[in-house]
């Protein structure tokens, strides 16, 4: 799951390149890069948040078909852990 969450940021990332966000994108976060990697990120949410491995992978399926649903929306380093 985080190696597949680390592709999409890293792809949404490359389409991000030069653009500026638009209003509802969490444009406000945009600028703030965490001081976390996306695999720590989810290692954490594992061990605090207690969820099972599938719970992961449900929310991964979920924001894929998010994506699919509406273009406007990327996972990207400055908001994947939103």
């Amino acid at each position: 799951v985080a190696r597949r969450l680390e592709y999409t940021v890293r792809v949404h990332d490359k389409e991000l390149e030069g653009h500026q966000p638009c209003e509802n994108s969490m444009s406000e976060f945009v600028d703030r890069k965490p001081n976390i990697s996306v695999s720590d990120f989810v290692k954490r949410i594992a061990k605090y948040a207690r969820c099972s491995p599938p719970c992961f992978t449900v929310g991964l399926i979920y924001l894929e078909r998010l994506r699919k649903r509406n273009y406007d929306v990327y996972i990207h380093s400055g908001n994947f852990q939103r």
